[in-house]
């Protein structure tokens, strides 16, 4: 299963939202979103269930034990990995590393922090948060910020040499990311994140990160093909804020 961006973000006592997604630019599209999410995670998911959360998993003023206490108590073996919004995740991985902070998730939450490469029966799983691309003009961040581009690429070759080989003996190959691989362009060939993914033949690629109506104009489907591979945008307002099936068997 794969869901992006709950933007989760619960208070000290772990059961008030201190951010509203009810924006006047969605449209109302999130009301409601917090129960919507779990109602379906609970419906559909079991324990056994694989769960990969592609980032902006909360808000940055949220409590983060509290948020994760809560994304804690719901089936499935959860992976994550961080976006835009998970201020506190790089707080924590900056004070204590990143080994220290995966365990802790494990041992308190057991929820897993996609910094490595991770197998299910015979697929394997790397992931990423990357960026903006530099050809993205869709309510782009990139703009005097090349440098987070550029340090995202670095960690993405050296990524794929570390997991390559590992990743290519899997029947299945996933490539989770939190930002699209792709600009609003459409432009495939031209991706410099598509560039090093492919390296890993991928089967199937799952991101997020783009919300409201806007965004059907010029990615109207959550799920479409290129060149054999499934591509996944599962952004909460762009699927009925349902958790997705990705993958029936691993």
């Amino acid at each position: 299963f794969h869901i992006t961006d709950p933007h989760f973000s619960y208070s000290g006592n772990g059961t008030s939202q201190i951010k509203d997604m009810n924006l006047a630019k969605y449209g109302g599209l999130w009301e409601g979103w917090p129960h919507r999410i779990i109602e379906s995670w609970n419906h559909v998911v079991s324990d056994d269930d694989v769960v990969m959360v592609g980032g902006d998993n909360s808000w940055p003023n949220a409590a983060f034990h509290p948020t994760y206490h809560r994304m804690s108590a719901l089936p499935g073996h959860k992976l994550f990995i961080d976006g835009n919004h998970c201020k506190q995740i790089h707080k924590e991985i900056g004070s204590k590393g990143v080994l220290t902070f995966t365990k802790e998730m494990e041992d308190k939450y057991n929820m897993h922090y996609l910094h490595d490469f991770v197998k299910y029966n015979n697929t394997g799983i790397i992931g990423q948060k990357l960026f903006d691309l530099p050809t993205h003009t869709f309510h782009s961040r990139y703009e005097g910020r090349e440098g987070y581009f550029k340090n995202e690429l670095e960690h993405l070759k050296n990524r794929i040499d570390l997991y390559e080989t590992e990743m290519l003996q899997c029947e299945k190959r996933v490539f989770l990311s939190h930002y699209p691989v792709v600009d609003n362009h459409m432009d495939f060939d031209g991706s410099a994140w598509l560039k090093e993914i492919l390296r890993v033949n991928p089967t199937h690629i799952c991101f997020g990160h783009l919300h409201g109506q806007s965004v059907r104009d010029f990615m109207p489907k959550s799920d479409f093909e290129w060149k054999g591979i499934k591509f996944h945008h599962s952004t909460p307002d762009l699927n009925d804020f349902q958790v997705k099936l990705i993958i029936e068997e691993m």
